[in-house]
C-alpha cells in the first residue's frame, strides 16, 4: 500500500490557507467576542420638544353655585306669593305668606294688651309722682305714698309681661312669612297661591352665589385645583375663563366625573340652564417630548403610562424611564416625563433589561 509523501501534506498551499483561516478562532480576540455577546445593538434618538398643546371640549350647563329650597316652618295655605321666576330678590325680602287668621288675631290682641299695660303704667307713675315727698310732712299718709309706689311697680311688671306676649305672638305670625335668606334669583315656583303646604315643603327655589358651569369629564382627564378652562355660551358671543371649583372624587358607572367651573364677575349674564362648551387644556407635566412609537414598545392609548429606555451618562447602558403618553401622532407619541436632551432607544427595545450594555449603531435626531 502506497502513501502520499509527507512533504506534500506539510507544504500544500491549500492546507496552509485553511490553517490561516482557523488561527483567529484560537486567538485571544475570541474571549472578547464572548464577553460582548450580551451587548445589544440599538438605534438611539434625541427626542424633540413638542410645542403642540392638547385640549378637549365638553358640553356643560350653567348652574347656580347654590340652589336653596325655601319652605315654611309650619303648615297652612299659601295666601300670597310676591315673586316670579327670574326675579332678583334681596336678603330679608318677603317672598310668600301663609293664611293664618288665628296668629294674626293673637298678635293684634297682644298689641292691644301691651298698649293697655303701657297706659296703666303711665297712670300709676303719675299717681306716685304726685305724692312723692308729701309723706314726710304729714300731708299724705306714708302708707298711701308706699301704696302708690308699689302700684307703679306692679304696672311696670304687667307691661313687661304684655311686651313678652306681644313678641311671642309676632314670632308666631312671622312663621307665616317666607323670607329670602340671601341675595339671589328665583329659579322655580313650587307652590302657587291657594296651595296647602306642610311644614318643610318647598314653596320656591332660589339660586344664590356666583354662577358656574357643570359638566362631566372622563376619568382620564387630569384636573388640578384651580385649573382654568375656556368657556363659550351658545346664546352669548365671546369666551370667558372659568376656574375649577370642585371635581367629584369618584366616577359613575360610565367612568365620568362631575366638575364645576366658576364664572368670573365679568362674564355675561347667562340664564341658568343655558348650554355652554368648556375647553380644557391638558395640565402641563413638564416638557413634552415627541418620541417614536417603537421606543415605547406596546402602546395602549393616550393618557396611559409607559416606559422608554434612556441611555445612561456614558451612553453604554440603559435604564427604564417612566413616561406618560399625552397623545398619539401617527408614528410618534407626545409624552411627558423626559428631560430635554436625554437620548433614548428608538428601536431594538425588545429584550432589554435595566443596566444592560448597549452599542448605539446610529444616533438619530428628533423631528
Amino acid at each position: 500500500m502506497t502513501h502520499p509523501p509527507r512533504a506534500c501534506i506539510a507544504t500544500s498551499p491549500f492546507l496552509l490557507l485553511a490553517l490561516l483561516v482557523l488561527l483567529p478562532a484560537c486567538s485571544p480576540g475570541e474571549q472578547a467576542q464572548t464577553r460582548s455577546a450580551d451587548t445589544a445593538l440599538v438605534e438611539a434618538i434625541r427626542p424633540a420638544v413638542s410645542d403642540s398643546g392638547e385640549s378637549r371640549s365638553f358640553d356643560a350647563v350653567v348652574r347656580p353655585r347654590r340652589s336653596v329650597d325655601l319652605a315654611f316652618r309650619q303648615g297652612g295655605r299659601v295666601a300670597a306669593l310676591r315673586v316670579q321666576v327670574g326675579q332678583i330678590v334681596a336678603a330679608g325680602e318677603v317672598i310668600a305668606r301663609l293664611a293664618q287668621p288665628e296668629a294674626e288675631a293673637a298678635a293684634d290682641q297682644a298689641l292691644g294688651e301691651e298698649a293697655s299695660a303701657r297706659a296703666d303704667l303711665r297712670q300709676a307713675e303719675d299717681a306716685a309722682a304726685r305724692v312723692r315727698g308729701l309723706g314726710s310732712d304729714g300731708t299724705v299718709a306714708a302708707g298711701d305714698v308706699s301704696q302708690r309706689r308699689f302700684a307703679a311697680d306692679a304696672a311696670r311688671a304687667r307691661l313687661m309681661a304684655a311686651q313678652a306676649r306681644l313678641r311671642q305672638a309676632r314670632a308666631t305670625a312671622d312663621e307665616g312669612l317666607l323670607l329670602a335668606p340671601a341675595d339671589g334669583v328665583i329659579t322655580e315656583i313650587v307652590a302657587e297661591p291657594g296651595t296647602v303646604v306642610s311644614a318643610g315643603m318647598a314653596v320656591v327655589r332660589i339660586a344664590t352665589g356666583a354662577s358656574e358651569v357643570e359638566l362631566r369629564v372622563p376619568e382620564d382627564v387630569m384636573l388640578k385645583p384651580g385649573a382654568t378652562a375656556a368657556i363659550t355660551f351658545w346664546n352669548r358671543p365671546g369666551t370667558v375663563a372659568g376656574r375649577l371649583r370642585a371635581i367629584s372624587p369618584q366616577g359613575d358607572a360610565l367612568r365620568m366625573r362631575k366638575a364645576w367651573f366658576t364664572l368670573p364677575a365679568t362674564a355675561p349674564a347667562v340664564p341658568f340652564g343655558s348650554s355652554a362648551t368648556v375647553t380644557i387644556a391638558d395640565a402641563p407635566e413638564g416638557t413634552r417630548m415627541r418620541v417614536p412609537l417603537t421606543a415605547l414598545g406596546s402602546v395602549a392609548d393616550a393618557g396611559k403610562g409607559a416606559n422608554v429606555w434612556a441611555l445612561t451618562g456614558d451612553g453604554r447602558h440603559v435604564r427604564p424611564q417612566p413616561v406618560r403618553i399625552i397623545a398619539l401622532r401617527g408614528e410618534d407619541a407626545i409624552v411627558a416625563g423626559l428631560k430635554d436632551g436625554t437620548p433614548i432607544v428608538a428601536s431594538g427595545t425588545h429584550g432589554l433589561r435595566p443596566g444592560q450594555a448597549v452599542t448605539v449603531v446610529e444616533m438619530l435626531e428628533g423631528r
